[in-house]
């Protein structure tokens, strides 16, 4: 019997290759492209000519329909943004009459700066029209799903820009949840109509007016409970006097001056203690409601005793850092602020940045004690001059002018007894004064101990050899004494200095001034010793005592030197912004707390997210029996960023009283923690100062602030899924 083999046909796949459709396909990328960057408006309106019915659109049409629909859409675009434009011209247009009508009836000032805020300029008023359309994209729905499959690049970046607008969502919500929860409540209806909050029950809002309605109320209240708290915050601390120089400087530097000038001295001033007056208050005004199962949340604290701990640990030493890094800032500002004094003026030579570059070397220099300013800035003839403040001279002597002769120097020295390990040699600074009598009553320096050496260049002491006399810091006295294993050097102690053996004659008065770390001995001995004949610095102090108008004769009077003296050409500054502008480092130096700051506060903020997420994941039928017993979604959400915010504070509160008490040990052992930094102007040069920490109010309110703030960020996405929960969903 034979067998027939039946012939088949074998399908084979169509061989690769680059089709006419494939590349018209691909060239509709470019048009989509530029489509997916128009707003959303003009995506909706578009979704009739590309959207799913178009799936098996190829080829040629989808290129056609790309360029058609990138055609409308630009034309959807041109007309929404001329309706916005012409809406904004009419606005301009208006406002400023609405304004004046306002003003004229008194219910303004003429003066409050509103006319400032009508876009009148062409292209600010096209830049806002342009933002608007865009914005208008806020109201519809167009999501990548509802377009075409073949129109692939416009659907990537529908797809990128939802993921962007996912993100910035959620920045948004994170930024929300810093606000006070009594506010947050208030605008929980936003997300949630059907959500009752200021009543135990509400009536279902079916049509979208009632939500919207809703929504619109919700708004309202929660800036008007806003406002109310902050308004009490800031009557508060203004009532209390609670500021700091520190929060104005970083208030000043954020936030444009037009919007300074119109907000309270107490916000600008004293912003942190305005956030912490308002959450106390808002977690008061929650504990007074009480609907809230606190009890529960403790209960789970101790429960979760060893996860707590550990987070609390965390947040201990983030904020033992941050206060640690903040009062050396602090510090070494307040050092500069109280060194230079309102009636002196600081004379350095014509280019000069620091006095350690200066060189007043040539020319008459002692000419500038006879200098008199006789106008003003402005050319003005001044009621009084403005020159050199003289002292009666004693015992028929002629008067004392207080002018300041003086030669900076760094000295690298040798230290004595190095520690094991430790440097060999220290950089010393040296000041040499050609009266230091005057040169302390021109600084505003008065003796610890000792006397003023005179113009003498040395003494002999008790065993016949001769040194030359100084006058020492309380901070260079103690680095000194510390070479000789002492406390601090005192009065008829010996060092020697380069060359030179010193002995110290008096110490300085000069805790919290850049003088602490400084040594003075006689110019003649010195400036010879180590190789610099010219005086680098001359200070005076002016002839206007009187304190309200001290700093505008101190201005004058150096713009006068500056311009006028010409033998030699000098630089003069009155002598506080000379040591503002050596405090320059300091605001690079706090950029660099702040970053740190938010990397530890990131890492704080996981740490608890992660906690409360794992704490939720334990307790979801726990959330579904207290929904079915009574409690509502914003019970929920409050319950559970209070016990965040508890692990936070209970490691935050923990890290501020731990600096305090090392503190207070190092005050009492070894006179407070010091550290030893550099102040500069930013062009090299500057001053090592040893500074003394100081932990004032002001800087234990931002470690609490801190505190808080990482407890609502880290608690804020945990307690949100909480609230979403279902109690079906939980309680499976």
């Amino acid at each position: 019997m034979g067998i027939v083999a039946e012939a088949r046909t074998v399908e084979r796949p169509p061989a690769s290759g680059i089709s006419l459709g494939n590349v018209l396909e691909r060239l509709a990328w470019v048009p989509q492209f530029f489509l997916g960057l128009l707003p959303r408006t003009c995506h909706r309106g578009l979704m009739w000519l590309i959207g799913r019915r178009r799936d098996e659109a190829q080829g040629g049409l989808v290129l056609g329909l790309s360029i058609a629909a990138l055609v409308l859409g630009l034309i959807g675009f041109a007309i929404l943004f001329n309706i916005v434009l012409v809406v904004l011209a009419v606005w301009a247009h208006t406002f400023p009459k609405l304004v004046q009508a306002l003003a004229s009836h008194g219910i303004i000032a003429e003066d409050s700066g509103w006319l400032n805020l009508a876009p009148a300029a062409a292209g600010l008023q096209a830049g806002y029209a342009f933002a608007i359309t865009y914005l208008t994209g806020l109201l519809v729905r167009a999501p990548y799903e509802g377009f075409g499959r073949p129109f692939r690049a416009l659907r990537g970046v529908l797809w990128l820009r939802q993921v962007v607008a996912r993100i910035a969502g959620l920045l948004c919500l994170m930024g929300l949840g810093l606000l006070p929860l009594a506010s947050l409540l208030m605008f929980l209806p936003l997300v949630m109509p059907q959500e009752a909050v200021l009543t135990d029950t509400l009536p279902p809002a079916r049509t979208r007016l009632k939500r919207a309605l809703r929504r619109a109320f919700a708004v309202v209240t929660g800036v008007l409970v806003l406002l109310a708290l902050l308004t009490f915050g800031i009557q508060v601390v203004s009532w209390t006097g609670l500021h700091s120089v520190m929060y104005a400087s970083l208030a000043k530097q954020v936030l444009p001056e037009i919007v300074l000038n119109r907000l309270p001295v107490a916000l600008v001033e004293g912003w942190p203690f305005v956030l912490l007056v308002m959450y106390a208050t808002d977690f008061f005004l929650l504990f007074l409601i009480g609907k809230v199962p606190l009890q529960y949340n403790l209960r789970n604290l101790r429960v979760r005793w060893l996860t707590t701990l550990m987070t609390g640990v965390a947040f201990t030493v983030v904020v033992f850092l941050l206060v640690l890094m903040m009062s050396f800032v602090d510090s070494v500002n307040r050092l500069t602020a109280s060194t230079g004094i309102p009636g002196n003026v600081f004379v350095l030579s014509e280019g000069s940045t620091d006095e350690l570059f200066s060189n007043l070397g040539y020319g008459d220099v002692g000419r500038l004690e006879l200098e008199q300013a006789l106008t003003d800035p402005q050319g003005r003839p001044l009621k009084v001059p403005v020159a050199v403040k003289s002292l009666p001279g004693k015992g028929g002597q002629p008067p004392t002018r207080l002018i300041s002769k003086e030669t900076y120097f760094v000295i690298n020295q040798e230290i004595a007894r190095p520690t094991g390990g430790g440097p060999a040699r220290r950089f010393v600074q040296l000041r040499g004064i050609d009266d230091a009598e005057v040169a302390g009553k021109v600084h505003g320096i008065t003796l610890l101990k000792g006397e003023w050496f005179g113009r003498e260049g040395s003494v002999v002491l008790s065993d016949g050899s001769t040194a030359v006399p100084a006058v020492l810091g309380e901070g260079a006295a103690s680095a000194f004494g510390a070479d000789y294993g002492r406390e601090r050097l005192d009065v008829g102690d010996t060092f020697q200095l380069g060359d030179l053996r010193m002995v110290i004659v008096g110490v300085m008065k000069s805790a919290g001034k850049t003088f602490d770390s400084e040594t003075w001995a006689t110019n003649a001995r010195v400036s010879k010793a180590f190789g610099k004949q010219a005086f680098t610095t001359v200070v005076i102090r002016i002839s206007d005592d009187n304190p309200d108008t001290v700093a505008d004769s101190a201005e004058t009077f150096a713009y006068h030197l500056s311009k006028n003296f010409a033998n030699p050409r000098v630089r003069a500054v009155p002598e506080p912004r000379y040591y503002e502008d050596l405090a320059r480092s300091n605001s690079q130096l706090m950029f660099m707390v702040v970053v740190v700051a938010i990397i530890m506060a990131l890492g704080g903020v996981i740490g608890v997210m992660l906690v409360m997420f794992a704490a939720i994941a334990q307790r979801i039928k726990d959330v579904g029996v207290m929904r079915v017993v009574g409690y509502k979604r914003w019970q929920i959400l409050v319950s559970f960023m209070l016990e965040s915010l508890a692990i936070a504070l209970l490691g935050g509160l923990i890290g501020v009283l731990l600096i305090l008490l090392v503190d207070a040990a190092a005050s009492a052992f070894w006179g407070g923690l010091t550290v030893t930094s550099t102040v500069t102007g930013g062009q090299g040069g500057g001053k090592t100062v040893v500074t003394k920490l100081f932990f004032g109010y002001d800087i234990v309110t931002s470690g609490i602030l801190f505190t808080i703030v990482m407890g609502r960020l880290g608690g804020l996405l945990p307690s949100v899924g909480a609230m979403r929960l279902g109690i079906l969903e939980s309680l499976r």
